[in-house]
């Protein structure tokens, strides 16, 4: 089932974002479009950090599980993010590379 939604989801999204695309870009600038795409996945990128992680059985590898309460959860993941110098340099990068587009 979830290998069946995200494969559907890829060209749905293709076919909506040329829609979206064509549209704001058309009517606000392209530009416009990105700010409103980045704006309207922070509340997604919240939840990612709320909502505890699906164990799919016989995946686990054996690493820590972080914990799947609530506020605690998000403060580990957060943490866990934040250990990965590697993508912390990234994000870095790619922020420096997107602000200087506008």
């Amino acid at each position: 089932m979830w290998l069946a939604t995200f494969y559907l989801c890829i060209p749905v999204g293709y076919a909506l974002g040329y829609i979206y695309g064509g549209v704001v870009g058309v009517a606000l600038g392209w530009r416009a479009a990105f700010l409103i795409e980045a704006l309207a996945m922070l509340p997604l990128v919240a939840v990612c950090f709320v909502v505890p992680p699906v164990d799919i059985k016989g995946t686990h590898d054996g690493a820590q599980m972080l914990s799947s309460q609530g506020a605690m959860h998000a403060r580990n993941s957060l943490s866990a993010v934040r250990a990965l110098a590697d993508l912390t340099l990234f994000n870095i990068g790619f922020l420096c590379l997107s602000a200087s587009t506008f």
